[in-house]
C-alpha cells in the first residue's frame, strides 16, 4: 500500500471515509512510509522507476525548503554520477545506503512516520500497518557482526524448519545484537508503534488539524490523545502549560486510568 508523497496533512485523514463508512477490519500491508522509490523521476512501476533519476534532495525540499540541498552528502553526489548511463537511463537505485541514508531522507521518514501512526491509531485502524523495507530504509544491517553465524539447537516437540546454523541477524533482527543501527526514521517508528501512545492533537471535530495562526480573542483548542492498545488499563498522568511570550496564561493536569484501546482526555480551552 503505496500513498507515496501525497501532501502530508491529506495522508493523515485518509482514512476518515473508512471511518465513516468502512463496515470490514483493515490492515496495510507492504505499507510505504514512503518507499525510496517514490523519491525517483520514474512513475511507471517499481521496476522501471528504480532505473531512473533520483530527486530526493528535490522532493525532500516540498517540506524542508534550502535545508534539503544542504544536506546532501558528497557519496549520494557522487553515485549519481557514477550510475548515469545515457538519457534517462541510470543504473539500479534498489536498496541504495547513498540515498536512504541522505539526512534530507531520514528527516522525511521520520516525519511522515510519526505523524501517520498518530493520526491513523487516533482515527482506530484495527490491523495497523507493516512497512515496507524496514531494512534497509529505517535500519542500518553491519554486516561483520550480522552475518556471522550462530549454532542452534533442536528443542524436543518442536515444530517447522530448522536449521543447524543461521546468521546472527535473523536470531536478532533489528535488534543491536543482529548488527542493526536504528535510523530517525526507525526511531520515529520505534516511538509510533509501541503498545501506548500520547499526543498533542488538534480539537475534538478535527484531531488532526494543525492550525498555527489565529485571530485576537479567538478560543484555541488542542486535546491530549492517549492510545492504550495493550490489554490492561494503564494509569497516566498529563500536566500541560500554556505560555505566551513566557508567560503562563494557565496550567493544569489530570491523573487516570486509560481504557483498553483508546482514551482521550480533552486538553483546557484557551
Amino acid at each position: 500500500m503505496y500513498l507515496n508523497l501525497i501532501p502530508l496533512q491529506e495522508r493523515e485523514e485518509w482514512l476518515s471515509d473508512w471511518v465513516r463508512n468502512g463496515d470490514l477490519p483493515f490492515m496495510c500491508i507492504e505499507f510505504g512510509t514512503p518507499f525510496h522509490a517514490t523519491f525517483l523521476r520514474g512513475r511507471n512501476g517499481f521496476g522501471e522507476a528504480i532505473f531512473t533519476e533520483p530527486l530526493a534532495t528535490e522532493f525532500c525540499a516540498i517540506y524542508l525548503g534550502t535545508e534539503a540541498y544542504s544536506l546532501e552528502t558528497p557519496s549520494y553526489r557522487k553515485r549519481i554520477v557514477n550510475s548515469f548511463r545515457s538519457g534517462q537511463q541510470y543504473s539500479s537505485w534498489h536498496g541504495a545506503r547513498e540515498l536512504m541514508e541522505l539526512p534530507s531522507f531520514q528527516l522525511i521518514q521520520a516525519l511522515f512516520i510519526r505523524n501517520t501512526w498518530r493520526s491513523w491509531r487516533t482515527w482506530g485502524i484495527t490491523g495497523g500497518m507493516v512497512p515496507w523495507e524496514m531494512e534497509p530504509q529505517l535500519w542500518r544491517r553491519n554486516r561483520e557482526i550480522a552475518d556471522q553465524t550462530l549454532k542452534t539447537v533442536w528443542t524436543e516437540g518442536k515444530r517447522g524448519a530448522h536449521f543447524d546454523e543461521l546468521p546472527r541477524w535473523v536470531f536478532y533482527y533489528l535488534q543491536p545484537e543482529g548488527g542493526f543501527e536504528v535510523l530517525p526514521g526507525g526511531k520515529a517508528l520505534i516511538e509510533s508503534n509501541g503498545d501506548t501512545l500520547a499526543w498533542i492533537a488538534g480539537p475534538p471535530n478535527s484531531f488532526t488539524s494543525k492550525d498555527h495562526h489565529f485571530f485576537a480573542g479567538e478560543k484555541v483548542r488542542k486535546q491530549i490523545v492517549l492510545i492504550n492498545d495493550s490489554r490492561k488499563k494503564q494509569p497516566f498522568e498529563a500536566v500541560w502549560t500554556v505560555e505566551v511570550n513566557g508567560r503562563v496564561l494557565s496550567s493544569r493536569s489530570a491523573k487516570r486510568d486509560a481504557r483498553c484501546r483508546r482514551d482521550k482526555v480533552f486538553a483546557h480551552r484557551v
